[in-house]
């Protein structure tokens, strides 16, 4: 499952796995099987060869390995590790924590191996659509590179799509003001038909996730846990030119069909009925069960 120079290369004096060398990765050894890389050493990789925070989130999507294994600090100082990185950027853990640790389809995108891969992964219904570039982009593409995704390659009834759905959760970890930075995209979208374009630079990287919501159900933007501020769906750091960190979800509330009042009604009835039975028939159970009714009467014998 290993057989690849993965990031516990970054603790030696041996070369080093970069950014090319990931997406050589992605179209070689990881086309054969599994493999354990152990992704996510954020600085490492970035004092290492310039590896972008969002090169290395993307690679928890990218890269796929039977039992993942994230690799960067977890009870260091708070000035490092995912300590340092979940606290300016909480939307991150939010989105690693509920990462699939199994995939049941994979797409190709698009890529070569000499500059960028993207692709596709399906867990149920949710899509995850992740890209990333190498550290030299061919010398056509001056200092970046444009990948389009087609969504019809993905949600459309020909490529076997969800069906009644008219919007799609659409959420995208990317590069944020610097390379050691992130930013969040979230939003809903009818995305069936349409195309979108993005511009990475050298050593870059993306995810996506796409959540369907049904036909019938009205989609709404609510405000979690402590949001200081709504996201207008544009690109932004999290952290914001004026510190304020956003994190918005989109719920789904699903329509009553009033089986559920039916239901509280019909044991609001019951339950009372049933225990005015059993104290109208408590002489004969307790005599059944060979007691005296009233306890206070005791039974002489002999």
């Amino acid at each position: 499952m290993c057989s690849v120079r993965g990031a516990e290369y970054y603790k030696t004096k041996l070369r080093t796995p970069s950014a090319s060398d990931h997406v050589i990765y992605t179209m070689t050894r990881n086309v054969v099987g599994p493999m354990d890389y152990t992704p996510l050493a954020f600085e490492a990789a970035y004092s290492h060869h310039k590896v972008t925070f969002a090169h290395s989130f993307a690679l928890s999507v990218v890269f796929e390995s039977g039992v993942v294994a994230f690799a960067d600090r977890a009870d260091a100082s708070p000035i490092h590790g995912f300590r340092k990185l979940f606290t300016q950027y909480p939307f991150a853990r939010e989105f690693l924590a509920i990462l699939p640790v199994g995939w049941d389809e994979t797409v190709f995108l698009s890529g070569s191996p000499e500059s960028h891969v993207v692709l596709a992964r399906r867990s149920g219904e949710q899509w995850w659509i992740a890209g990333i570039t190498g550290e030299k982009l061919p010398s056509d593409s001056s200092s970046s590179i444009d990948v389009t995704l087609d969504w019809s390659l993905l949600l459309s009834d020909a490529a076997g799509g969800s069906k009644n759905v008219l919007h799609y959760r659409y959420w995208k970890v990317s590069r944020g003001l610097n390379d050691t930075s992130l930013a969040e995209t979230l939003d809903t979208r009818s995305l069936i038909g349409e195309t979108e374009k993005m511009r990475l630079g050298p050593s870059d990287g993306f995810v996506i996730q796409l959540s369907p919501l049904r036909l019938g159900v009205s989609p709404t933007l609510s405000a979690e846990k402590e949001t200081k501020g709504l996201h207008t769906g544009k690109e932004k750091d999290s952290q914001g030119l004026d510190g304020v960190s956003v994190s918005v979800v989109v719920t789904a509330q699903e329509p009553d069909d009033g089986t559920t009042t039916l239901v509280a009604l019909a044991l609001l009835i019951t339950i009372p009925l049933i225990l005015w039975v059993v104290w109208k028939s408590k002489a004969s159970i307790l005599r059944a069960l060979g007691m005296s009714p009233d306890p206070r009467k005791k039974e002489r014998t002999g």
